[in-house]
């Protein structure tokens, strides 16, 4: 004997639409919400004071952790055996991991205290050897603040003038990019993939002093105002 709806059709007969083609979509947006809306305690190097500063997509992270007795040390945090400390350039105290790449190169900078001030020195970190990216000419500091995919890294560093200069480090060699014309230098922030690097200079005089944001692309600055 066949069930009957209410309305006395047959449930045997009756149409079962298919499911939705859209369902599976629809749970993974709602996976990838529960996955954002989750705080994962990334452990620490038995320190205090974390900070990250970075994730690739891959889902590794960096940062710098601040450890009694030893100062503030650069951490890859990239599997579950938990943090990874980076180490520290010889000579120096300190060190700070600012950015990481698709591949998992990270950079940052080691520091160390020099006249009463901190005198920082860029690096970036490959397969666990930390590579020392080195100064410009008459200069004394450099720290790295972004990479790309290739693995070309900008930052800022002191010259011969005392005075900071956006720089380029590409195929082993830092290049002096300077700043916006009629500037007093420059600040490299970031670089993508098609080798565009963007950044900030300081323009003007005593009084008329203007921080403004510039595009270096094809070898020349390009200024995006102050906004």
């Amino acid at each position: 004997m066949q069930s009957l709806t209410r309305s006395g059709q047959s449930l045997a007969n009756r149409h079962h639409p298919r499911r939705s083609r859209s369902a599976r979509p629809r749970l993974e947006e709602f996976e990838r919400r529960e996955l954002l809306s989750t705080i994962v305690d990334l452990g620490t190097l038995g320190g205090q004071g974390v900070t990250v500063t970075d994730i690739n997509d891959v889902r590794q992270v960096v940062g710098s952790e601040f450890v009694v007795g030893e100062g503030t040390r650069a951490f890859l945090l990239g599997s579950i055996a938990g943090p990874q400390d980076l180490g520290i350039l010889a000579g120096y105290t300190s060190s700070y991991a600012t950015g990481i790449n698709a591949s998992g190169r990270v950079i940052g900078y080691s520091e160390r205290a020099v006249g009463g001030g901190p005198q920082p020195r860029a690096f970036f970190v490959e397969k666990g050897r930390m590579t020392d990216l080195g100064i410009l000419p008459g200069g004394t500091s450099s720290k790295a603040t972004g990479i790309n995919s290739a693995g070309q890294v900008v930052g800022w560093a002191d010259g011969a003038g005392g005075g900071l200069t956006a720089f380029l480090y590409s195929n082993g060699n830092m290049s002096n990019l300077g700043g916006l014309p009629g500037s007093s230098g420059g600040e490299a922030n970031a670089i993508n993939d098609s080798g565009q690097i963007v950044g900030f200079s300081w323009v003007g005089g005593i009084g008329s002093l203007s921080k403004r944001a510039f595009l270096y692309s094809g070898g020349k600055f390009t200024d995006l105002g102050t906004g």
